[in-house]
């Protein structure tokens, strides 16, 4: 993971999931490292919260990781659209906090359920050409 990063331009994004990924090996040293280095970039430009809060969340850092997410939906962080999806966050899943910022976001209870009616109309429209 460390050589993509290196490779795709050393991102924010892939520093955090490289952090977390750090964190779940148990390499809290490099994991902290890396929430360093997104902590550094922060004070020159932008950092999406949903970063950090993925390194907090491999250093099982659940509430810091939290906070973190609550600042990403404050500032409309367009990351946070793959909170419902992403393994990432399976472990926080069950926290009521994770479950209340959930509530709050609003996604859909079926993304394939959206994705049947966009088919179904996608036929339809074939069908009349």
């Amino acid at each position: 993971m460390k050589r993509a990063y290196e490779l795709a331009g050393r991102t924010s994004r892939l520093l955090g999931y490289l952090g977390y990924a750090y964190g779940r090996a148990g390499r809290q040293d490099d994991a902290r490292d890396s929430l360093a280095e997104l902590d550094a970039r922060k004070r020159r430009s932008y950092v999406p919260s949903y970063f950090p809060a993925l390194v907090l969340s491999g250093l099982g850092q659940y509430d810091l990781a939290l906070d973190h997410l609550e600042q990403a939906l404050r500032e409309r962080d367009t990351m946070l659209r793959d909170l419902k999806a992403d393994a990432a966050w399976d472990r926080m899943r069950s926290l009521p906090r994770f479950d209340a910022l959930m509530q709050r976001m609003a996604f859909p209870d079926s993304p394939t359920a959206a994705h049947r009616d966009s088919l179904s109309i996608s036929t339809e429209l074939q069908k009349e050409s």
